[in-house]
């Protein structure tokens, strides 16, 4: 008895097969039959019908996923809408959210149901504070966010990159939070 167990490409027109023969092919076929018969079992299917329980399982999952990122952008878009934010002079608005750095993805996702909007979300851990920093697509000739990064990082400990309509990044000292975002007010608040 031989059994291929594993394919690979090694260079230019080389694969490697890895195999088992013999009593060790028989314990990997027998293990494999296990695992089948328990999933099987948990699955509460004959063999003919896995593939299609398991695809429809994977479709369902997905949409549940789908379905979350959707309720989490809502909650998300909700919970910006009822923050206060600061308008400059010059027209752009300034919102700070101390959110979990998790949601930061769901930010990118409403941004530009905002108009003239910076947004900055902030987590504080023991040590450290993450950051997001992102901008509505109408003010994207007015304002850099890499160059903000950049002021910032000059005044506190802090480093991040993205690109111009959003930044993640890390302060070292979460002591340092509230000196950054007064460094990022005093940065829009000179913008004409």
């Amino acid at each position: 008895l031989f059994k291929i167990i594993k394919e690979t490409g090694i260079g230019n027109n080389i694969r490697r097969i890895e195999a088992v023969t013999g009593k060790y092919a028989f314990k990997y076929i027998k293990k494999n039959e296990v695992l089948l018969k328990n999933i099987k079992k948990t699955l509460n299917v004959q063999n003919k019908n896995i593939k299609d329980v398991l695809n429809n399982i994977l479709k369902e999952n997905r949409n549940y996923i789908k379905e979350n990122e959707q309720l989490k952008t809502n909650i998300v878009k909700n919970y910006i809408n009822n923050q206060k934010a600061i308008t400059f002079q010059n027209n752009m608005k300034l919102v700070t959210l101390n959110i979990n750095k998790n949601l930061n993805k769901f930010i990118k996702n409403t941004i530009n149901e905002f108009k003239n909007t910076i947004i900055v979300a902030y987590d504080n851990n023991n040590e450290n504070t993450s950051f997001s920093i992102s901008i509505t697509n109408d003010i994207k000739n007015k304002i850099n966010i890499l160059e903000i990064i950049n002021f910032i990082s000059k005044k506190i400990n802090c480093k991040g990159g993205g690109n111009i309509f959003f930044v993640n990044g890390i302060i070292y000292d979460n002591k340092n939070t509230e000196n950054f975002l007064n460094q990022i007010f005093s940065y829009i608040n000179e913008i004409k």
